[in-house]
């Protein structure tokens, strides 16, 4: 089996969740401002996340939708700003995703500060790494050729 080689494009992003938003949460749109096919990008979403290019992209796209959430915006402006269809729409994914609605998710989060005091963390998602850079070999790493 061949080791997975990350295209240089995809290798270069570091700003992955700006470039999502700016995207809209589209696959064939960050391929095609990444300057790669589709399929090399959802190869890289395996290879690089365990997961495919849409689940991790509604994955991000829900993690910043819990961000807007707590910051008090309403659903149908987290629904617009995320590029949902619509409010109801943006509603359902979050449900189906989260288990609560917006709504029910955000009066958690108040009861839980005024109950803790705390903040309650929130969902992680996972994001690329660049690939480590390549180390070259020296004639100091190998001794025994008597260089």
């Amino acid at each position: 089996m061949r080791p997975y080689r990350i295209p240089p494009p995809l290798a270069a992003v570091t700003r992955w969740p700006e470039l999502a938003l700016e995207c809209a949460y589209s696959v064939s749109q960050i391929a095609r401002r990444c300057g790669v096919t589709v399929p090399q990008f959802r190869s890289f979403c395996r290879h690089q996340l365990g997961c495919g290019a849409k689940r991790w992209l509604r994955e991000l796209r829900l993690a910043q939708a819990e961000v807007w959430l707590d910051a008090r915006l309403s659903s149908e402006a987290v629904a617009r700003q995320l590029h949902f269809r619509d409010a109801p729409h943006f509603c359902r994914e979050f449900k189906r995703a989260r288990g609560v609605s917006p709504q029910a998710w955000r009066a958690s989060r108040v009861w839980w500060r005024r109950v803790s005091g705390q903040e309650l963390p929130f969902t992680p998602v996972r994001l690329p790494t660049p690939p480590k850079a390549r180390v070259f070999p020296s004639e100091r790493d190998f001794p025994w050729l008597g260089v």
